[in-house]
């Protein structure tokens, strides 16, 4: 039970990590296109 629930854990733990990437990501993105405007 406790294998299973480290698992799941370590898989929630990557989306949650792949979701704050894609958010820096987009943040570094707009910040790139503010410089270039100005």
């Amino acid at each position: 039970m406790a294998e299973v629930c480290l698992k799941r854990q370590s898989m929630s733990a990557k989306k949650i990590l792949r979701k704050w990437l894609a958010h820096i990501l987009d943040i570094s993105k707009t910040m790139c296109l503010a410089r270039q405007e100005v």
